[in-house]
């Protein structure tokens, strides 16, 4: 569902469903993304996620890359954002686009070569 909130809103938009660290810190060596957003929707130690989010900056492709957050546990525990080093959460998809847009404001529009 998010991700078609992305795309209907102009956004080129992956999405990967309960993928392994691995396929997740490889997609963001690979491919350059200006904003990488995660569902959390489970328990998941702040430590872990905290881990996350550190692999995930450590190989984007995209050195100025923000994170967003969300999913059941971020909105029960908004305060793991700012803990765990991310950028931003929203309660749900349109409020995350409307939050993407304020802090991207610019999007690549890959289908032309725009931006």
């Amino acid at each position: 569902m998010i991700a078609e909130c992305f795309y209907r809103a102009g956004w080129d938009a992956d999405i990967l469903i309960e993928p392994t660290q691995s396929e997740l810190i490889g997609k963001f060596a690979d491919r350059h993304y200006d904003l990488i957003g995660l569902t959390i929707s489970r328990d998941c130690p702040k430590a872990t996620l905290t881990n996350l989010v550190n692999a995930i900056r450590s190989v984007s492709n995209n050195p100025g890359a923000r994170i967003m957050m969300g999913g059941r546990l971020i909105n029960e525990k908004p305060e793991l954002v700012e803990e765990c080093g991310a950028d931003a959460t929203a309660q749900d998809a349109p409020s995350a686009v409307l939050l993407a847009d304020s802090i991207i404001p610019v999007k690549a529009n890959i289908f032309d070569g725009s931006a």
